[in-house]
């Protein structure tokens, strides 16, 4: 693999703190997919969650119907960024929103399983998955406890959207 790469997957959050021949070692086990996207649909709401990806370039625009459809959210993801991984695992592992591409967006993608069986081979890649999912709890924790700022409708309605977006 080309170093610039291999330096691209060190920096991701899920693997750092491996060494360079760590890295090697876990990639001789896995096969990530890259994907590539132009204008199209990445994801849809509801679907099962199968793959961790990652978004190495380009933007992708996520968005939320609310089950009873009386809304829609949309926001930008950016580059270095997973999708959704907080529905990888646990008790509903749909995904919570629809993805597409904006534009040309290129995705790393690992199935999930590789998850116990490989990625847990490496206790520093353990501890990275596990701070991006407390990372997640916590801010979803800290949105519902925090009660909206002032009892007017524009502060309500931030805080429910900022609730929605950290969903």
């Amino acid at each position: 693999m080309q170093t610039s790469m291999m330096s691209t997957l060190l920096s991701m959050p899920i693997f750092q703190g491996l060494t360079m021949d760590e890295l090697m070692k876990l990639l001789a086990q896995v096969r990530p997919d890259f994907l590539h996207f132009e204008d199209s649909t990445i994801l849809r709401q509801g679907e099962p969650h199968t793959r961790l990806l990652y978004v190495l370039r380009g933007s992708v625009v996520r968005e939320m119907s609310a089950t009873q459809g009386r809304y829609n959210i949309s926001e930008v993801i950016d580059e270095q960024t997973f999708i959704e991984i907080s529905s990888l695992f646990g008790r509903d592992t749909a995904l919570r929103a629809s993805y597409r591409a904006q534009g040309e967006v290129t995705l790393l993608a690992f199935d999930k399983s590789y998850m116990f069986n490989v990625f847990g081979q490496f206790s520093i890649v353990q501890l990275n998955i596990l701070n991006l999912y407390c990372a997640c709890a916590q801010a979803l924790s800290e949105r519902y406890d925090s009660p909206p700022l002032g009892e007017d409708i524009h502060a309500r309605f931030c805080h429910f959207v900022r609730s929605q977006c950290e969903n």
